[in-house]
């Protein structure tokens, strides 16, 4: 049986401060899910209490050669969605990120 590609380690992103100290979910590129975006979530515990935060979804090609992030906002909200904020690699302009958005969304 085939499973799901999955990502175990670690994701840093600058502003987004709990990417450094809570841990984060293995992310679980589910092919059911726009064929093949996976949730980026931290977890950590506080005074014995499981916290949650979820970043977005992603999406890679290769060995994270290149990747789009699409990020859930409001970031200060529990209710949150996707809008036009994406963080994508590698590029070097607006028009080269979403450029790798389309190449990578189906």
């Amino acid at each position: 049986m085939f499973s799901d590609p999955k990502f175990t380690g670690t994701l840093t992103i600058e502003g987004f401060e709990y990417t450094k100290t809570y841990e984060l979910v293995p992310i679980v590129f589910n092919k059911k899910i726009g064929q093949g975006w996976g949730y980026i979530i931290y977890s950590t515990v506080k005074n014995g209490n499981p916290e949650l935060k979820s970043l977005g979804v992603m999406r890679m090609n290769g060995k994270f050669d290149e990747f789009v992030i699409w990020l859930f906002e409001p970031f200060d909200s529990d209710s949150k969605g996707t809008t036009d904020l994406i963080l994508a690699s590698p590029a070097a302009s607006w028009s080269e990120a979403m450029a790798l958005y389309d190449r990578l969304k189906n």
